[in-house]
């Protein structure tokens, strides 16, 4: 039985897209055929393990405690301190999970990249997170013996900028949470739900962080365009934290619109975001740029009818379920918000499509896809 040792790190925060696919994955992996151990730094005991990663598959959790990760990530770039040192057993597989690998692990070594955005769109990144993802990621090949992601176009990125063997990139898709975005949402609860956060009217809702790449600048810009032509009938949602430059869109948000137009919430837990996104009248996700799009198969799974930018990887993973848009093309995106307003058999079959699209996308299989990597070691 091989033992695998998975950096969890990145389940220890406020997850979005990266932190949530690791989480489900992990619990997912429900196996006999390989030992998954966490590992993790948890300095001076700072993270409630406990709390965190109650639910996880994990046969043990093993931390260091005597320095930050943070700190550890310095030294390695003067000296190389192996990453097996750093804990009392050795792994036969190092699974790290979120685009960095330290020079050595002593170990067979798996890497995740999601996709390339630091080297399609580095304007969207704070300088000094796109030099670090340029240093880790460079020698890969000397490094790292297998990378996953997440779709066929991030593998296509990742072997436009990464010199790699193609043949050693895995593509394991995300899951979703079948029972639980299909759960009929009672009136009661999601008017409780919307009395909360200010919700009176129909809505659009965006979830994702509040960013540049996002492309919510556009969305304000449609929704703008559909209340001065349609009146104040409904409501746009963004769901979210407020990530990178976000300043400009709260600028919009103040200049152009009352308070009750733009509702935002914040960052919400998952049974809130569910029930947010069936209550809305459409999803829109115009992004400038993803490896797959999470919140979009999200949507779908819920029978929620989503807009989507007119990207590849959103070809790939949604095909004819959604309405596909221009990414600068506000007005467009305002008439295909009009089309789910004024058609409610439009509404049906793209909730309909959006069923079947899905139903591939399990963590059970994302879990078999994830374990016949390991195996490959």
């Amino acid at each position: 039985m091989k033992k695998i040792g998975i950096e969890i790190q990145p389940l220890l925060q406020r997850k979005t897209g990266i932190g949530w696919y690791n989480h489900n994955l992990i619990n997912a992996m429900k196996t006999e055929s390989v030992e998954i151990n966490g590992l993790m730094f948890n300095f001076l005991n700072r993270n409630k393990i406990e709390l965190e990663l109650s639910d996880q598959v994990l046969k043990d959790i093993k931390s260091n405690y005597i320095i930050p990760y943070s700190v550890y990530r310095r030294i390695w770039r003067h000296i190389p301190i192996p990453y097996d040192k750093m804990f009392d057993e050795k792994m036969d597989v190092y699974h790290f999970l979120n685009y960095i690998v330290p020079p050595v692990a002593n170990g067979k070594v798996v890497l995740n990249i999601y996709d390339m955005v630091y080297k399609r769109f580095p304007e969207t990144m704070h300088d000094r997170t796109r030099k670090n993802l340029e240093m880790n990621l460079s020698n890969l090949s000397s490094r790292v013996d297998r990378i996953v992601t997440i779709s066929e176009f991030s593998k296509s990125e990742i072997l436009n900028y990464i010199d790699f063997d193609s043949n050693k990139i895995d593509i394991i898709y995300p899951g979703v949470d079948h029972r639980e975005l299909r759960r009929k949402i009672d009136d009661k609860s999601l008017n409780s739900i919307k009395h909360k956060y200010g919700i009176s009217k129909s809505y659009f809702i965006y979830i994702g962080t509040i960013e540049p790449r996002k492309n919510v600048e556009t969305i304000l810009n449609a929704f703008n365009e559909l209340i001065v032509s349609r009146g104040k009938e409904f409501q746009l949602v963004l769901v979210g934290m407020k990530g990178w430059k976000y300043e400009s869109i709260m600028k919009m948000i103040h200049e152009k619109f009352n308070e009750s137009d733009i509702i935002m919430t914040g960052y919400v837990d998952e049974r809130t975001k569910i029930s947010l996104l069936k209550g809305a009248l459409g999803f829109v996700f115009p992004s400038y740029y993803e490896g797959f799009g999470l919140p979009v198969i999200e949507a779908l799974a819920a029978s929620t009818p989503t807009i989507v930018s007119n990207i590849p990887v959103f070809h790939e993973i949604a095909g004819e379920s959604v309405l596909y848009t221009k990414t600068d093309d506000f007005n467009e995106l305002k008439h295909q918000m009009e089309k789910l307003i004024d058609s409610s058999d439009l509404r049906k079959e793209l909730a309909e499509k959006g069923l079947m699209q899905v139903e591939e996308y399990t963590w059970e299989n994302a879990a078999q896809k994830m374990i016949e990597t390991y195996m490959k070691l």
